[in-house]
């Protein structure tokens, strides 16, 4: 393997790795990004923003207090890695546990790196998005639950 297709391959793993222990802060999940990041949340009828790390972590924070217990990620088959643009693809699924019961996503993941392939410059994800509606739906029940008078 060339030394640059084994860098994009440890960025690979480290993103991974920063979904799995995101810290109390989330601060995991940006740990390998420039400080330009964006993350694009596909499909588009999900109607998410496009991402800054700012946003980005907030939203995984966020979303980290209100699962049972946050989804852990794994490889669904071998990254594939194009070294010509820097980028490299993840097949990955998500196992957690939401308020309302088990929460499995599956998520086809771009990562588009800096030159060398040490940092994330951008982050497209596409999930699936009847798993991630109803976990919003979910979320949204529950902030209209804690609202109400008692």
């Amino acid at each position: 393997m060339s030394p640059l297709r084994d860098q994009l391959l440890k960025t690979a793993q480290g993103y991974l790795d920063g979904l799995n222990d995101p810290g109390p802060d989330a601060a995991g999940v940006i740990a390998l990004r420039t400080p330009d990041c964006t993350q694009r949340i596909l499909p588009q009828n999900l109607e998410q923003p496009l991402h800054t790390n700012q946003t980005y972590q907030e939203f995984m924070a966020t979303g980290a207090k209100l699962m049972v217990s946050m989804p852990k990620f794994a490889f669904n088959s071998e990254p594939v890695v194009d070294e010509y643009a820097r980028k490299v693809v993840l097949h990955m699924r998500g196992k957690g546990e939401s308020p309302s019961g088990p929460y499995n996503n599956e998520y086809f993941i771009i990562l588009s790196t800096t030159e060398d392939g040490t940092q994330i410059k951008e982050v497209v994800e596409f999930l699936d998005s009847q798993a991630f509606t109803s976990l919003v739906e979910t979320f949204r029940k529950l902030a209209q639950e804690s609202a109400a008078p008692s």
